[in-house]
């Protein structure tokens, strides 16, 4: 019986806590919601503001500042200028998807703020433009999942 009552348990608790995971698309949509996506509005150049943390798309908080660096988009490719350079293509899918894949780099002894704006951008799922800020929707890594950007 007290085995019965474990399982029972034990699915509960687990199912529970699998239907309480984050829905990516929902976060994209409710950012979509904040601002506007198109190839048009992205390009140009971009500065590095900072990685935050955002739950469900509306609330953004736990912002930790990046340093230095810049983010250029042309046609279907991007540049990002920190301590490297470094270069990648792009394509937009939907209403705000981006899917960046790395193209080639100098990385050469790259700072932990370049590798984690590198991975951010890698799995970069979204974005939304809202008055002069671009925030990408990246897969979460250390309650961090929204790299911020101003316009240049």
């Amino acid at each position: 019986m007290k085995t019965k009552t474990f399982l029972i348990f034990f699915f509960f608790v687990f199912t529970t806590l699998n239907s309480c995971e984050r829905d990516t698309s929902s976060i994209c949509d409710k950012l979509l919601e904040q601002g506007n996506a198109g190839q048009s509005l992205l390009k140009g150049e971009w500065k590095f503001e900072s990685f935050a943390y955002t739950l469900n798309g509306s609330t953004i908080k736990y912002k930790e500042k990046i340093q230095k660096g810049t983010l250029a988009f042309n046609d279907t490719t991007m540049g990002v200028s920190h301590t490297n350079t470094i270069r990648f293509l792009y394509t937009l899918e939907g209403k705000n998807n981006i899917m960046i894949k790395m193209k080639g780099s100098t990385y050469i002894n790259p700072p932990q703020e370049e590798n984690d704006i590198t991975v951010a951008l890698i799995n970069s799922l979204c974005y939304v433009i809202k008055e002069n800020k671009l925030l990408i929707h990246f897969t979460e890594k250390d309650k961090k999942n929204i790299l911020i950007l101003t316009k240049k």
